[in-house]
């Protein structure tokens, strides 16, 4: 069963968690778009062919260090959504407990 105050928990963590939500999306577009940057940047100053370029823009230790900082965003965004997402069940499942209840069902 879930309570009335585990039912408010997940309200209030819903209502607390909207811009910081946001945010970490945010952070994710800015973060994706500064790794794309990066290896761009890293490509047209190397020299070689297109092949041996995209090679090096992709191993090179600025290119990593930004894809690292986009995976960790990306990893916080996702925590932050599941969490909501867990959230969501949990008011879901306590708004049928309590339609079953009037019912008569449980």
């Amino acid at each position: 069963m879930i309570s009335e105050e585990r039912a408010e928990k997940a309200l209030r963590f819903l209502v607390d968690t909207d811009e910081r939500a946001a945010v970490a999306k945010g952070e994710v577009e800015r973060a994706e778009f500064a790794f794309k940057r990066t290896r761009e940047a890293i490509f047209s100053h190397a020299d070689g062919t297109v092949a041996e370029r995209q090679a090096i823009a992709a191993q090179h230790p600025k290119t990593l260090e930004a894809h690292e900082a986009y995976v960790e965003a990306l990893k916080a965004s996702q925590f932050l959504a599941n969490k909501r997402d867990t959230e969501r069940i949990v008011l879901d499942v306590f708004r049928t407990l309590c339609a079953n209840k009037r019912q008569g069902t449980v």
